[in-house]
């Protein structure tokens, strides 16, 4: 998640500091993986190909996304090239901010099979479900595995991209008649807080859901202000 002031600043031009990506890392709001299976079992979802899914977030919004998790190769590469436990609800974390504890082990096989050594990924799969103080009090146990930045990208666009896609479209009616950066906007909100509406503190995405559904997408930048 990102504060007020933050945004404020990025608006302003300024670029994220590695300090702004811990405290969003940290601060990472998430509700249970079950959430579509157990709240919204027959929502339609537009059958599109993960490329095709993908294809409708714009290149500044992947790119912003990519920002707001690492800033930058050379600090990915000083910093984030092993796994961490950014605080929070987060899980063991790797690559542009996948993070482990919210992934089911088959996901984390599919999604880096042939991209780090298999040893890895099995070592990796022990961490599905741990987050928050079990993640941080187990990090060392991961700290041998090295996820290079291009493997990270590889993973970030040919799975992170199409599975929090499916998400933004499974949550926001009419999301796939936005595309760009309406989309990348949503796909940026859902990667960050999940895709719950239950709650106060989850009023204004449930706001959104509603504007989506009337496709007044017009009203829908109020309510992320």
């Amino acid at each position: 998640m990102y504060d007020i002031e933050l945004l404020r600043r990025l608006s302003a031009g300024a670029s994220m500091t590695e300090t702004d990506v811990d405290q969003s890392r940290a601060a990472r709001d998430y509700q249970e993986p079950t959430f579509f299976e157990s709240v919204r079992p027959n929502l339609v979802v537009p059958n599109l190909t993960d490329a095709e899914v993908a294809a409708l977030i714009s290149e500044e919004a992947r790119n912003a996304v990519i920002e707001f998790e690492v800033t930058s190769r050379k600090t990915y590469e000083r910093k984030y090239i092993r796994p961490e436990a950014p605080g929070g609800a987060s899980g063991i974390t790797i690559g542009i901010g996948y993070d482990v504890g919210q992934m089911k082990p088959a996901d984390v096989r599919k999604h880096w099979d042939g991209l780090i050594p298999a040893a890895d990924i099995e070592q990796l799969v022990t961490a599905c479900a741990l987050r928050g103080d079990r993640a941080r009090a187990r990090l060392g146990e991961y700290k041998n595995i090295v996820v290079p930045w291009d493997t990270a990208i590889e993973v970030y666009q040919r799975s992170t991209m199409p599975s929090y896609g499916r998400q933004v479209l499974a949550a926001f009616p009419n999301a796939v008649d936005t595309k760009g950066h309406a989309f990348g906007a949503l796909f940026s909100l859902v990667y960050n807080r999940g895709a719950s509406m239950e709650g106060d503190r989850r009023r204004e995405m449930a706001a959104i859901r509603d504007l989506m559904e009337a496709k007044k997408f017009d009203d829908v930048p109020g309510q992320f202000r």
